[in-house]
């Protein structure tokens, strides 16, 4: 975000401490950010605020739009009706011992009138700690807001305006008996996420994603990433599910919640070069609603996994069965990872499209340079593909893992048998090594991976089969 305020600063050219022109105002109210963890929320506003130093003679005209959230899963409003408010949106505030309901006028956070309410929070903000009561706070922030015909909350004989000030008053009375928080700040954050997610769409979002896989996540973004993959039709198949990488989830749903959806909205997304090549995006590089896309490569590591980064404009348009083919071959761009200097360009096509049956989207398998995929052969998929779920691992085993049934002869003797997982496919037909006598000294313990726990480790039995 910094450098994006500094691009905007050198498009202007501003001198130290000169007073901007309106333009650079809009522009600079139009950057928001979202991150998950408060640290970095707070982190970034603060960077902010000590970068527009050299402008505090104008710094309460500058909106710093960072917000706490999830991005894709925001937290929204949920809407009920009353008998005297109408429909109202519930606040809900924890106070420990009980949870308190505060109630928003359904009208305020509306598309016409949901911005002027961000203003009335904004200027309450500024003066929320100021005064000694209620009256004097509003007010205070009510003679700050500037004057607009279209600004509902102006007019005290509205409705509209008495239920949003007694909203604020609730609020208060939790100041005033030391319950009020972060409240505020809260409820401008949700309310910063839900004018985004119902008006203000984005012209141009760059992010770093997160790059967790499926198997890497806790249970409620696990059910999420099935959910939103499921559908934007970019699932994998069954074998694939744990490799569910929520970069890419990520690289579908947030252009979906807060791009403009006019086809010149753009998104630039530093990814996994998993992206390209991997199985489990077979679904995900038919890159539906994306069009105009350029990749850039590195010749060496820049993060501890491999990158790419993806740019490209999105149209929520319904993909047509073949819209596939006219996305590749795909501009590439190769650069150095530690200069940046461009070492060349090439072009990258899947090796070959598939169907799972004939009115299924396309597949698409990894992404090679157009000059390879000439050297290929063949250039379609094995004719057995679609009668396989997952090939066979089929290794020689050198422990033969046993339960110990009994012992004979002073216990130089054992009589054992196979220990057969859990997780095995099928019950085997034949069991080999079954009650088998053995010799105790050549039984030992080892353990399995899934087996090691903080402090502990279950044990199990092995045996050497080895002839004499």
């Amino acid at each position: 975000l910094i450098e994006i305020c500094k691009k905007i600063d050198t498009h202007f050219n501003l001198k130290h401490k000169e007073k901007p022109p309106k333009e650079w105002f809009n522009a600079i109210n139009n950057i928001f950010g979202f991150d998950i963890n408060p640290i970095a929320v707070l982190t970034t506003k603060a960077n902010l605020i000590l970068y527009f130093k050299s402008r505090e003679k104008y710094i309460e005209d500058i909106s710093i739009n960072v917000y706490l959230c999830n991005s894709i899963d925001p937290i929204e409003f949920a809407s009920y009706a009353d008998i005297e408010l109408g429909n109202y949106y519930a606040f809900c505030v924890d106070l420990l011992e009980e949870e308190k309901e505060l109630r928003i006028p359904g009208d305020a956070l509306s598309q016409n009138n949901i911005e002027n309410f961000q203003i009335l929070i904004d200027s309450l903000y500024r003066v929320w700690e100021v005064f000694d009561n209620f009256k004097d706070t509003w007010d205070a922030s009510m003679s700050a807001v500037i004057p607009n015909e279209n600004n509902i909350f102006l007019n005290q004989e509205e409705p509209i305006a008495k239920s949003t000030m007694n909203f604020f008053n609730e609020l208060y009375i939790l100041k005033e008996q030391d319950k009020d928080h972060i409240w505020l700040y809260l409820l401008n954050n949700l309310v910063g996420i839900h004018l985004l997610l119902l008006k203000k769409k984005m012209d141009l979002i760059i992010t770093n994603p997160p790059w967790l896989t499926y198997k890497d996540a806790d249970l409620r973004l696990q059910e999420n990433m099935k959910k939103i993959t499921g559908q934007l039709n970019i699932k994998p198949g069954a074998k694939n599910i744990t490799n569910i990488e929520e970069a890419v989830v990520f690289l579908f749903k947030i252009p979906d919640l807060y791009l403009i959806k006019n086809g010149k909205g753009r998104v630039a997304f530093v990814m996994p070069r998993s992206l390209l090549v991997s199985s489990q995006n077979e679904k995900a590089r038919r890159f539906d609603h994306f069009y105009n896309i350029e990749l850039f490569e590195f010749n060496d590591l820049i993060f501890n996994i491999e990158c790419c980064c993806f740019f490209a404009n999105y149209n929520k348009v319904k993909p047509k069965l073949d819209d596939v083919f006219k996305k590749y071959p795909i501009k590439c761009q190769y650069f150095d990872s530690e200069t940046l200097e461009l070492l060349e360009d090439s072009l990258l096509e899947p090796y070959v499209y598939f169907q799972p049956n004939r009115k299924a989207m396309y597949s698409v398998k990894k992404l090679i340079r157009s000059e390879k995929k000439l050297k290929l052969l063949p250039f379609t998929l094995s004719d057995y593909y679609n009668e396989f779920i997952q090939g066979a691992d089929l290794l020689p085993k050198s422990l033969l893992y046993c339960e110990v049934v009994n012992s004979i002869e002073h216990g130089k003797i054992s009589i054992i048998e196979p220990w057969i997982s859990p997780q095995a496919k099928g019950v085997w037909k034949k069991k080999y090594f079954n009650k088998v006598r053995v010799e105790t000294e050549n039984l030992f313990k080892a353990t399995l991976s899934r087996e090691l726990y903080p402090f502990y480790i279950i044990p199990y039995s092995i045996f050497l089969p080895l002839d004499a």
